[in-house]
């Protein structure tokens, strides 16, 4: 039986903590992980990023809070039929480097860039093996170029801003609207623009 690899990159260089590597049953599937096997006395948690930990048998998950002994390094899921459907890296508790999901078949699922626990860089989509939709993200938002592709290879380019969808004037808007702002200030008549001389205005309304 061959042995599937994945490669994966790290976020930095990792401290070297003592850590375990356990394997625990999770509805139906199997998971590998490690984990620091004592806690860092001077760690200090931040609000915005999501820790996972291990307690108990369990792998719980906190925002900037956590109890336990913290992920680290790397992480497998597989299924009942010892399929790898999962996998990806942790450091401190943070999802980091790129993470990798799979099919019962074995075809790739999704890819995606993680750093500091949140969702940055790019996130690949597959179906069927083919690439279905590429996506960048900063800090769990859509920011930069959405690209969908469809059965023919045709594809649809939006973009989006902190997670907003930016909706542009469309380019022949703005050609016709150039010309016709120039056109104008080239062939307006000058008199247009000269004030009527108040004596000949009252002249014009006695006749």
């Amino acid at each position: 039986m061959a042995l599937l690899f994945v490669p994966f990159m790290a976020s930095g260089k990792l401290p070297s903590f003592n850590s375990r590597t356990i394997q625990l049953k999770k509805d139906g599937c199997l998971i590998e992980l490690s984990f620091l096997t004592e806690k860092k006395k001077d760690f200090e948690p931040k609000r915005n990023r999501f820790y996972h930990w291990y307690a108990f048998d369990q792998v719980q998950v906190n925002e900037g809070a956590y109890s336990g002994l913290l992920l680290h390094g790397i992480y497998r899921v597989y299924d009942l039929d010892g399929r790898l459907i999962e996998q990806g890296f942790f450091e401190e508790g943070q999802k980091t480097g790129t993470w990798y999901t799979w099919g019962s078949d074995g075809l790739i699922l999704n890819e995606t860039e993680w750093e500091n626990s949140h969702k940055n860089g790019r996130s690949l989509t597959y179906t069927q093996g083919e690439l279905f939709k590429v996506e960048h993200y900063k800090d769990n938002e859509l920011h930069g170029k959405v690209i969908q592709f469809d059965s023919e290879g045709n594809k649809e380019t939006l973009k989006y801003r902190k997670g907003e969808l930016v909706v542009r004037t469309p380019k022949k808007n703005k050609i016709r609207k150039f010309f016709q702002r120039n056109f104008e200030k080239v062939f307006r008549p000058k008199d247009m623009d000269e004030p009527i001389p108040a004596a000949e205005t009252s002249a014009e309304l006695q006749e």
